[in-house]
Formats: C-alpha cells, structure tokens, sequence
C-alpha cells in the first residue's frame, strides 16, 4: 500500500528542483504579462459601448454549446480506451474532475493531477501512462492542424517546421526510441509511470483517431461561436471561412505553446485569437473576445463544474472507498 502511494507520489509531483523564483516567474508572471499586454493593446481599439451592443446569433450560441458533450465525450472515449478496466461512467467522473483541476495547474499537471487523484490507487501507476498519451495524441493534432494552416496561409518556414515536429512526434508515439528519448526515458522526471504496462500500439491508434475526431468538433465550435457573434460579418463568406477555419488551428497552436493555464487558459485563448484572426474593425476584435469567452464557458467552466458535481457525488456515494473502510 505505501510503495503504491510513494509510486504515485513520484509520479505526479516529480522533483526538478528548480528554484520556486524562476518557476513562478516563467510557469505564471510572464505568460500572464504577456497574455495582459496583448489584451491591452487589443482592448484599446473597442469603443466602450461595442461591449453592451453584441449581436448574437443565439441559434449558433446553442449549438456550440450542445457540442461541448461531443467534445469531451471523444476525450471520455479516449480514457476508456487506455483504461479498459473499468466503467464508462467512472471514466467520466476522472476527466471531467481532471478538468476541473486543470483550471488551476500549470504543464497539465492540473488536469493529471485530478484525474489520478480521482481514480483507484492500483490505477495510479498506469493513469499516468494513459494521461501521457491521450495528451500526446491531442497534441499532434494540435501541431499538425497548426502546420497545415500555416502552409496554407503562405507561412512556409514555420509550417514546415512544425511538419517536421509533427512527423517526429508521430514517429515517438507508435513506438520510434531514438538514443535521446532513450535516455530521457532514464531520468528521474519519469517516476515510476515505466513500471506501468506498455500501452499496445492498436489502442494507441484507436485514440489517436478519437483525437483527430475532437479536434474537428473543436474547430467546428471555433467557427460557429465566431460566427454567433458576427465576426467579419462585411466580409464575403469565402474569405470569412477561410480566415476562420485557418485561424482556429492557429489559435490552438499558440494556446498550446502557453506554459501555464491561467484558469484554464483564460485571456491566453483570446489573446491567440486576436493574433491569429483578422480584426478589421472595433466590433470584429469585441466578437472575437466574446466568442473566445462563450468558449471558455461551454468547453471548460461548465465541464469544471459537471466535474466538481460528480466528484462530489462519488465521495458521498457509499461506494466511495472510505465508506468502506478500506
């Protein structure tokens, strides 16, 4: 039972020793200056009555919202998938109490730390390993919708680049061990997460489908919440979903480069918009505040809260391990 705990300890808290000083510096203050000053400069272009004049489409509004359980139902998918053991409603009660934590954590140790504080201690070990890949596997989606987008746009060194990222990665995640992954593998950082069972490569296929399918409900959410709230409304439909379509990949490609989740990327998420999507006017830089906002709510606040919900519930459940007595 302790070595299970110490196991579990190791892996989620690894110690990199690095001074409290420069981790705060780097992990909050300076992605959150940044994140203000870019808000700031963009914030100075809106006239203070566009804020009480929004436009919305409450029909698209609706159905941005009604496909966040879409969104995390392919994450909910994901989990069962790497954690077969184990019920779909449990599964559900670990991400989306993940989700809560990740408001709040930086590196997704937020979203790591309560999905593995919310499964079952023999579990731990090998949460660790499914949490790894599920997150890799999203993030290749990230990189790579990022590098065709930036092809597209004509932006040709920085999408090959991440090309050459995405391939690399993708060659790390079914199985490729170059001598520098060999030894990072030996470091301290890793923990115990080696002694869980490999994860075999049809599962890890299965997932990384499932993330590519997510990754398309969250760009149809990007476009559709743009949209709700008349973002380049003047503009010909053609140019409007092409700068859209091309700017969400953009946009969750700067997120992802954040180091930290103020609040589940509060302010980080619209300030990559701003820089990612055309804004010609005052009112088309507020419709992309409000949209980036709308989908903080749907996609995170509100998961968060479902979280909170059924995380509580099981503690109260006489299932829960200390009703009993173990």
């Amino acid at each position: 039972m302790h070595r299970t705990t110490d196991n579990s300890a190791a892996t989620t808290g690894a110690n990199l020793n690095v001074p409290r000083r420069i981790g705060w510096t780097f992990g909050l203050v300076l992605p959150l200056a940044i994140t203000v000053v870019i808000l700031v400069q963009q914030l100075q272009r809106v006239p203070f009555e566009n804020w009480w004049s929004w436009a919305i489409q409450w029909e698209l509004l609706a159905l941005v919202f009604l496909l966040s359980p879409v969104n995390w139902g392919f994450e909910i998918l994901k989990w069962a998938e790497l954690l077969p053991c184990g019920s779909i409603a449990r599964r559900k009660r670990e991400v989306f109490y993940g989700v809560a934590w990740s408001m709040i954590g930086p590196l997704k140790m937020g979203a790591i730390v309560g999905r593995v504080s919310a499964t079952r201690k023999n579990e731990r070990n090998q949460c660790v390993r499914a949490f790894a890949t599920a997150s890799a596997a999203q993030w290749w989606c990230t990189v790579t919708g990022a590098a065709l987008a930036l092809l597209f746009i004509g932006m040709f060194k920085t999408g090959f680049t991440l090309v050459v990222i995405s391939i690399a990665s993708f060659s790390l995640y079914f199985g490729w061990s170059p001598k520098f992954w060999k030894s990072l593998m030996k470091i301290r950082v890793t923990g115990d997460w080696r002694l869980a069972r490999r994860i075999p490569k049809t599962r890890r296929k299965t997932v990384l489908q499932l993330s590519v399918g997510r990754y398309m409900v969250m760009i149809a959410q990007f476009v559709l919440v743009l949209n709700a709230f008349h973002h380049q409304e003047s503009t010909a439909w053609f140019k409007r979903y092409f700068d859209q379509i091309f700017g969400g990949p953009i946009t969750w490609g700067l997120t992802s480069l954040a180091p930290t989740s103020i609040f589940g990327e509060l302010g980080l998420r619209e300030a990559a918009a701003l820089i990612a999507l055309p804004a010609p006017t005052p009112k088309d830089t507020a419709a992309i505040i409000g949209a980036m906002l709308s989908l903080w709510v749907a996609n995170l606040l509100l998961p968060a809260l479902y979280g909170l919900h059924l995380q509580s519930q099981y503690r109260n459940s006489p299932r829960h391990p200390s009703k009993l007595h173990r």
